[in-house]
């Protein structure tokens, strides 16, 4: 019996490295580069918005503190 995937688990976890090599990209290139690394993994486009949004807003305030 196979279980169900987590889809946005798995799109975080695909684009976790990705958006590390990017965390000091603009805004634009970052969110251009990793929507589309994900895109073409398969992932939906809100799905990549979603884990893009995420890793973004991290980088910003990890770089506040």
């Amino acid at each position: 019996v196979l279980e169900p995937v987590d889809v946005s688990d798995s799109a975080y976890r695909s684009g976790r490295k990705k958006a590390r090599q990017l965390r000091n990209a603009d805004r634009d290139t970052f969110y251009r580069k990793l929507t589309a690394y994900l895109a073409r993994r398969g992932f939906d486009y809100e799905t990549a918005r979603e884990v893009t949004d995420h890793y973004w807003n991290e980088f910003q305030v990890a770089e506040q503190d």
